[in-house]
Formats: C-alpha cells, structure tokens, sequence
C-alpha cells in the first residue's frame, strides 16, 4: 500500500485479514445525503472503525488512524468504556501498526470442533 493510501484503505485490508482469520466483521460506512457525507448512528458518537469477533470467543474494537491524527474524546472513552466490559479495544496506527496487526488477524487458528 502507498503512503497515499487513506485511513478506509487500511480498513479494506484489515478486513479482509480478518475474514481470512475467521473473523466476524462490523464496519459502518457513510453514505451521501442532501448534507454530504454522514454515516448515521443511533445512540453515542464516536464508536470504533470496526469491531471484530472470533468464533473462539475473542472480541476487538479497533479504532483506526494515520499520524499526525488522533481521536477525538468520544473516540477515547468508547475505547475506554470497551475495556472496562473485558473487550480487547485498540487505538491502530496506520500503517504503522498494520503489518503486526494483518498478521495476528489472519493467522487466527481454527476453531477446533467439540469433538477434538
């Protein structure tokens, strides 16, 4: 990927890292209204880029962002708050951090059947 490449570039190839991993995908994206671009939610600003969950029980909440950006307080205290419930929430820098983070996604070992 080029240093040119956007933040929902990344998200792509994360995406398809996890779905090789086994991984179930959330992803919100914007759409085009009368008022430009918005991705409508219910409910508090500032949810993660994607939340992942593995069969075998894991969960990831990964906020996504190119430096010099950062997230916004709202960002923060989701992260936070999906700590503090016991899910694995991350600030990722890309693309800083998404080599180690492609590889821990897609080589999730399958899950093993009841009777192994």
């Amino acid at each position: 990927m080029t240093e040119r490449a956007t933040e929902r570039d990344y998200e792509t190839t994360i995406i398809d890292a996890a779905r090789l991993g086994g991984w179930f995908v959330h992803a919100e994206r914007p759409a085009r209204s009368a008022k430009g671009w918005r991705t409508p939610i219910r409910g508090h600003a500032g949810w993660p880029d994607l939340f992942l969950v593995n069969p075998d029980g894991r969960a990831l909440a990964l906020e996504l962002k190119r430096r010099p950006n950062k997230p916004t307080p709202e960002q923060m205290s989701w992260l936070l708050a999906l700590e503090l419930a016991g899910i694995d929430a991350r600030l990722v820098y890309v693309p800083d951090d998404l080599h180690a983070l492609v590889a821990e996604l897609a080589m999730t070992p399958p899950r093993k059947k009841e009777s192994e």
